[in-house]
C-alpha cells in the first residue's frame, strides 16, 4: 500500500495538470487561459491524458519514428 497522503496525491495531480496545460499552450498561454483550465471550463481532456488522439496534428514530433521493420530491411539489403 502506498504511504502517500490523499492531499499529496491531489496536489501532484493538480501540478501535472497545470504542466500539461502549459505544454499544450506554449505560445498562447495567458492568465485567462490558465485560469479557465484550472476552473474546469476548458481543456478537460488534459486531466487524464497528455494528448487527445493519435492523429498527425495532436502528436508531437518526438513521436514520429521510422518503422523498426523498415530499418531492419534496409540494414539487411544494404
Amino acid at each position: 500500500m502506498k504511504n502517500y497522503s490523499r492531499a499529496y496525491n491531489r496536489h501532484k495531480q493538480h501540478t501535472k495538470f497545470v504542466r500539461r496545460v502549459k505544454n499544450w499552450l506554449k505560445n498562447e498561454l495567458t492568465d485567462e487561459n490558465l485560469k479557465s483550465a484550472i476552473e474546469g471550463k476548458t481543456f478537460l481532456w488534459l486531466r487524464t491524458t497528455g494528448r487527445p488522439c493519435n492523429c498527425e496534428v495532436c502528436t508531437y514530433l518526438k513521436y514520429k519514428r521510422t518503422s523498426k521493420h523498415k530499418v531492419i530491411k534496409e540494414a539487411l539489403n544494404g
